[in-house]
């Protein structure tokens, strides 16, 4: 079979939402991973504070999303999405410029990115039916899935070589000057593209909620969403905690990252390969049960090889759990007759399911002893000298 991929056929508009993308997830995998790592390299590997900070981003983004969508019926969709970018950069740039002064502060700067996230979230639905149509829809989410899984692959790695060769102190601000300058790029570029069409509309919220919730299939999948994200947003940051807590280096974080992201391409292409509409819910299972099984391994003996291996294989079979679940939501959504015009109002209902989940995660972090959250930790699966060495007398 012979397949096809012609670029030609993209417009000038959909490649400066292509850029545009681009530019939010270079960001974005910067802001995933090493934000994490700041605190815990400011506060310390026992704090709390990273668990903290996730739980602001969690319950805060859904409040974000319900002012984006007034500020859409005020304004409008790219105006919103911009002041969005402003939080992000301006949040970066203050991170670039003041270091670990500003580790204090980090609540308010977890409500600051709440708020770029939920502000361009907002919007982004309706980017991709206003930007693409049907001829290229699959192509444009097949490309963007790509270069997002190649950002994810080589910029985190990059940032952790940063930190490493420049030290802490001056390597991390260096990674957020570059976030704040992807985010300051991602707001010019947005300025560039068409104005979305504005629905006229009556606020609704309440009756898309009613629609949805009161139907089986949707309360089924939204509760589906919300525990998918319970493992999908949760175990990353879990991840990091063991993994900083054994050998605090930001280049081992930012390789253990590397290779999750590069076997997770792999597994996308599989998946891509071999899953079809019927296969969904056997996929689901096979996620779960090959997940659970270095799961065990941990359990056992955790050491930094376990942790690797864990985080690949998690990798690898996230595809597999959450493409399902995304695709079986849209389904829903659809069958319901509330997709298009009502596309906020469904992602915001949808959000505060996912947030319900996020925190919930958290919280089952923060009752594991690994974490050392109230527990003894896991230095001892370590080498103790060493891992005693790093955490008394960090890197400057």
């Amino acid at each position: 079979m012979r397949i096809k991929f012609s670029i030609q056929k993209l417009n000038r508009d959909t490649w400066k939402f292509v850029q545009f993308q681009v530019l939010f997830t270079g960001m974005s995998s910067i802001l995933t991973l090493f934000i994490n790592t700041f605190l815990l390299q400011s506060f310390g590997s026992f704090s709390k504070e990273v668990l903290f900070y996730n739980m602001i981003l969690a319950l805060v983004q859904p409040i974000a999303m319900l002012t984006a969508m007034k500020m859409t019926e005020v304004k409008n969709a790219l105006f919103t999405q911009r002041v969005g970018f402003v939080f992000y950069a301006t949040a970066l740039l203050v991170m670039c410029i003041l270091g670990e002064a500003v580790s204090p502060l980090y609540p308010l700067f977890a409500v600051m990115l709440s708020f770029g996230t939920g502000y361009y979230f907002t919007v982004y639905s309706g980017q991709m039916l206003c930007y693409t149509n049907d001829s290229n829809r699959d192509q444009i989410a097949g490309m963007l899935t790509l270069l997002s899984s190649v950002i994810s692959i080589f910029l985190p790695l990059l940032s952790g070589l940063i930190i490493s060769r420049f030290g802490t102190h001056i390597g991390y601000r260096v990674v957020f000057g570059i976030a704040a300058l992807l985010a300051a790029g991602a707001l010019v570029t947005n300025m560039y593209l068409p104005a979305i069409p504005k629905h006229k509309k009556e606020p609704v919220l309440f009756v898309v909620a009613r629609k949805i919730l009161g139907n089986k299939n949707g309360r089924l999948i939204m509760l589906a969403n919300g525990l998918s994200n319970c493992h999908g947003f949760t175990l990353p940051i879990f991840v990091t905690l063991l993994f900083y807590n054994l050998l605090p280096d930001e280049l081992m974080i930012s390789l253990n990252s590397t290779i999750g992201a590069v076997v997770g391409l792999l597994g996308a292409a599989v998946y891509a390969g071999t899953v079809k509409n019927r296969d969904r819910g056997k996929a689901s299972i096979l996620a779960a049960v090959a997940v659970m099984i270095p799961s065990l391994g941990m359990l056992i003996g955790l050491n930094v090889i376990v942790l690797i291996v864990f985080n690949s294989i998690n990798g690898f079979f996230y595809v597999f759990q959450s493409t399902p679940i995304l695709n079986t939501h849209f389904k829903v959504v659809e069958a319901l007759g509330l997709y298009g015009e009502y596309g906020q109002e469904v992602h915001l209902i949808r959000e505060v399911f996912v947030s319900a989940g996020r925190v919930l995660g958290l919280l089952l972090v923060w009752a594991v002893p690994q974490t050392n959250v109230g527990g003894s930790g896991c230095a001892d699966a370590f080498d103790v000298d060493y891992f005693d060495r790093c955490y008394y007398y960090p890197k400057n």
